[in-house]
């Protein structure tokens, strides 16, 4: 797989291995793309675990993710079980490396194979839980996700509803919310964020309502245009 970034050109593909100080992974297909960052399926060499590794194409999102991922798994006053795992982190041709544990799918993902079929109340209630429980936890850690949305939502495995929230790398710590940001996905966009007025925890409150209101009433146009717009041209 080849990106361009700035005069930058970087290359990972299937059978490289790469190393940290703890282990060697090797590279075993490339499961996804967004703004920041590249993902691979990859194994880890000492313990034949399946991982994922974000290869940071822009820095200082992915020292950010880095450092909130580290004060959540830290603390000892949060639950740890919605939070993505860091496990370990490197570089690799001057690019951050982020070491995760391998989860199943996103939430948009899982609406794509149900061809736009919604999920049963009985189903989205303990998913709400779960992520009203997450933002709990980072409220207590004073820290904001402010990307909230199905991309963002991950199925621990298809056999429950267990989730995690994941990418933090546009997470504020609360001190550092500045009015008139521009944040969150356009149509996902926060009252607050809008008119350029202060924000705080209720605009990860309105992700969550959006993420819910999806899983209960999906537009499977709007499923396919997101599917368009992630395809690497």
């Amino acid at each position: 797989m080849v990106s361009l970034h700035g005069d930058c050109l970087f290359t990972v593909s299937a059978g490289d291995v790469l190393h940290s100080r703890k282990s060697g992974f090797v590279v075993q297909e490339i499961i996804g793309e967004g703004a920041f960052g590249e993902v691979a399926r990859c194994q880890n060499i000492n313990t034949k675990a399946t991982v994922a590794i974000k290869f940071i194409k822009e820095f200082k999102s992915g020292q950010r993710e880095k450092m909130i991922l580290e004060r959540i798994h830290s603390s000892l006053r949060v639950n740890h079980a919605h939070f993505v795992k860091l496990l370990d982190h490197f570089h690799h041709n001057s690019r951050l490396c982020l070491v995760y544990e391998m989860l199943s799918m996103d939430f948009f993902n899982v609406l794509q194979l149900r061809k736009g079929k919604p999920l049963c109340v009985s189903k989205i209630r303990p998913i709400a839980k779960q992520l009203f429980m997450a933002l709990s936890d980072l409220k207590k850690l004073g820290i904001l996700h402010t990307d909230l949305k199905p991309d963002n939502i991950m199925l621990v495995d298809q056999r429950g509803l267990k989730i995690k929230l994941i990418d933090f790398g546009l997470a504020l710590r609360t001190h550092e919310a500045k009015t008139g940001t521009i944040m969150q996905a356009t149509g996902l966009r926060a009252p607050e964020i809008m008119l350029g007025l202060p924000f705080s925890y209720p605009l990860d409150i309105w992700g969550v309502g959006q993420i819910l209101l999806f899983l209960f009433k999906p537009k499977p146009s709007a499923i396919a245009h997101h599917i368009k717009m992630q395809t690497p041209v």
